[in-house]
This record gives C-alpha cells, structure tokens and sequence, in this order.
C-alpha cells in the first residue's frame, strides 16, 4: 500500500512539471491553413463529417501535416479541440490517425502529442490509485466489522489471510496477527473439545460393553434358572403323574376286588340256595338267567367295558358247555335226571362265570 502511495506523489510531481505546450511548429503549405481553420470550426460546432472532408482537403494538399491528422483523430473521438484531448478518458496513442501525426510531427509538435497522450495516462493512473486506495479503505472496514462478528476458527483464520494480502496497509499486520492468534486459541479449544468427546465416547463404549456383559450373563442365569426350574416341574409332574397313576391303579384294583367278591358270593350262594332243595326244571332256568344277569347287571354300572367282555364269554361259554351239559345229562346214572341237570348246569355256569372272572382280571391287572 505505501507502494501505492509513493507511485501516486510521483506521478503528481510529474504531471506539475508538465507543461502544456501551445502553438504548431510545423510549416503548412499554401491554402492549408485556410482549410485548417473551416475544419476546426466544424469541430467547435460537432459537424464531425464535414470537419473530417476538410481535413482530407488538407491531406490531399500536404499528406504530411500532421495537424491535419490530429484533426481526423478530434473527429473520430468526437472532441471539439486540440486542447480537449487531455480530458479524453482513454488513451489513443493505437489510433492509426496519432500514430502517423507522431510520424509526421516536428520534434516540438510530436512532444506536445506525447504530452497528451501521456497526461491521460498519468490522469487514469492516478485514478486507478484513487480507485484501490478507496478499495482497500472499504476492504478494510468490511474485515475489521467481520472480525467483530466472527467466532468461529476458520472465520478468523480467512481474515489472517485477507488482512496479510493488504500489505502494511495501516494496522492490517497487528490485525492479521490478533486473527492468528484467536485462530490458534479456538483451535486448542476445538482439539480439546474433540479430546474430551473422544474420551466421552470410549468410556460410554466401554460402559455399553459392560452392560451388554452383564446382561447377557443376567440372561444366561435367567435361561439356567428357568431350565432349572422345567426340569424340576416335569420332574414333579412326572411324579404326580405316576402317583395319580399308582392312585388309579389301587381304587381300581380295590373296586375290582370288591366286585369279584360279591359276583363270586352271589354265585356261591346262589348254588348253594339251588342244591339244597329240589327245583323245578324251569326254576333251575331262571336261577341259571339270574345267576348270569345279576353279575352283568352289577359290572355294568361299576365297569362298562368289564360287561361287555362279562357278556361275551357268557355267550360264548353257554354256547360251547351247553351241548356237554346235555351230554351228561343224558348219561348220567343219578336216580333223579332233574337233579343231575340242575346239577350240572349250575356247575357248569359256575365254573363258566369263575373263568370269566378271572380271565378279566388278569387283563384289568395287565391294563
């Protein structure tokens, strides 16, 4: 910036020993100055094209004169007079008609023409100066108030580097140095703060961990007790069950008991009660029903499937003993025929009966 400056005073010094020559030294021909003065009042009056025919007479008349050319270059840039062209606003030192009244021009002339040419340029230095200088001061204002609001590390860190491009443009390197040194405190903040979240996230990790452990092992504990504690019920149901088992076994065997005595009683006495007085033939009959349904009748209310095997060996029995009743009843030598197959027929029902009873026990026991 101070760079900047000192090319500023330096062209201000140079543009103060510049003098602003006046007067043409260049000879004319004959009749050109005439036509010099019609094109320059064309060009006072902004009649540019009948300004350029004039200054073409006089071309056509001494193609060397360089006034003519920098009338053509007034008329072309659209500028009233000679004098004007230090207020044109860009320079034309690569217009074709400067180039060739520079090569056409006296010594004297040519200096008064690089002289214009040259202002201009001095006049748009400077303002290219004036211009960065009003640049940098904005620059300037707009890093200082972003650095009032700026908080965070590379917030500071892009000022440091913004102010360090603006040279020693007043306090920028104290500025740039503040920033650096606020970007290096938020960055140990920051790495502490990373550190500590580090920390953080290895000890939440290792607590995780362990709670997982212990969970799966309070989960291992739970599945072991409650194995445990199957296997000991369908070990006590198991037990329960052959007890109750046991139990129906028993009142089964008691009910049995108590239902084979009194079919065996009520057969005993019932042979009994027929051979101890004489009967009819019929009589024996209906003691021999008796004998058989009796017994039926009681298995039937106490055990049905007892019954049904009840009723088919007596079935099957009378159907096989009774021929073999007949038989000894035929060839029996007791005195009374009556009595010996009364005789033989309660024997046989007897024994038939006796036969089915034990027959079921055997399977009821087997059950």
């Amino acid at each position: 910036m101070q760079d900047i400056i000192r090319g500023i005073k330096k062209v201000l010094d140079s543009s103060k020993s510049t003098g602003k020559p006046t007067g043409t030294t260049t000879s004319a021909a004959p009749g050109v100055e005439s036509l010099m003065k019609r094109g320059n009042l064309f060009l006072e009056d902004a009649e540019w094209v009948q300004a350029k025919e004039y200054f073409d007479k006089v071309l056509d008349i001494d193609p060397e004169y360089a006034p003519a050319y920098i009338g053509l270059l007034c008329a072309e840039l659209r500028i009233r007079t000679e004098e004007d062209l230090l207020e044109h606003n860009k320079p034309f030192d690569g217009l074709p008609n400067y180039k060739k009244a520079i090569r056409f021009a006296s010594v004297a002339y040519k200096s008064r023409l690089i002289g214009y040419d040259e202002e201009i340029k001095r006049r748009l230095q400077i303002t290219s100066i004036t211009l960065n200088i009003i640049l940098y001061a904005k620059k300037y204002e707009r890093l200082v108030s972003r650095k009032n609001y700026s908080s965070t590390e590379y917030e500071f860190q892009a000022l440091a580097d913004e102010f360090k491009k603006m040279g020693n443009y007043k306090d920028t390197a104290e500025l740039a140095n503040e920033c650096d040194a606020k970007c290096i405190e938020l960055r140990e903040k920051r790495l502490e703060r990373e550190r500590i979240a580090e920390q953080q996230r290895l000890e939440r990790e290792q607590r995780e961990k362990k709670e997982r452990l212990e969970r799966k092992l309070r989960e291992e504990e739970e599945r072991l007790e409650r194995e445990k504690r199957e296997k000991k019920e369908r070990l006590e149901r198991k037990l329960r069950e052959i007890e109750e088992e046991d139990k129906r076994k028993r009142i089964r065997l008691i009910k049995n008991c108590i239902s084979y005595s009194f079919l065996l009683l009520t057969i005993l006495f019932a042979s009994l009660l027929g051979f101890s007085r004489e009967n009819s033939y019929s009589e024996a009959i209906i003691i021999i029903l008796l004998f058989i349904c009796i017994p039926f009748l009681i298995l039937y209310y106490t055990h049905q499937y007892m019954a049904r095997e009840y009723l088919y060996y007596v079935i099957h029995g009378v159907t096989l003993l009774f021929p073999i009743i007949c038989v000894f009843a035929s060839i029996s030598s007791l005195h009374n025929a009556k009595s010996s197959i009364e005789f033989l027929s309660l024997s046989m029902v007897a024994l038939c009966q006796a036969g089915i009873i034990i027959s079921i026990y055997l399977k009821d026991r087997n059950q």
